[in-house]
């Protein structure tokens, strides 16, 4: 049987001016093994960015610290794969 397998590492409540609370959280992939297996994701999106692998912890972190600084209000839509 095929299936994936997540590990929650950190999970952030961000309270965005215009938009309330922003969920979010980095996992770890433990199945399938992959090169770069820390993703983080968010409840809500804006567009032209969205969540992506990475081969640390810390870089995974600083990409959803720099999208929440970054957020766009105008643009932002709940994250239905959340």
């Amino acid at each position: 049987m095929d299936y994936e397998m997540y590990e929650v590492v950190k999970q952030y409540l961000f309270e965005v001016p215009g938009v309330g609370p922003v969920r979010a959280e980095v996992v770890k992939t433990l199945k399938p093994e992959i090169n770069g297996p820390y993703l983080w994701r968010a409840s809500h999106m804006y567009d032209g960015y969205a969540p992506n692998h990475g081969n640390s912890l810390d870089t995974a972190i600083s990409e959803l610290i720099y999208y929440i600084e970054h957020f766009d209000v105008n643009s932002a839509q709940p994250y239905p794969d959340f």
